[in-house]
């Protein structure tokens, strides 16, 4: 994971604010990604594809 540097602007913002804004961000930017592995459907089709690449994709 790469890192990032963050400018906060002269505003006296209470350090939990900001942390909750940044951690709310991180959460709506990846909404999509968590609710598809929320689906336990989907993590049985990940495995299964997973296990299908590692024997050489043989199996249909």
């Amino acid at each position: 994971m790469g890192t990032a540097t963050i400018r906060i602007p002269g505003e006296k913002r209470d350090m939990k604010e900001i942390i909750t804004d940044l951690i709310d961000e991180y959460v709506e930017r990846r909404k999509e990604t968590l609710e598809i592995l929320s689906k336990p459907e989907w993590l049985e089709a990940i495995e299964q594809g997973k296990a299908e690449v590692a024997k050489g994709g043989q199996e249909k």
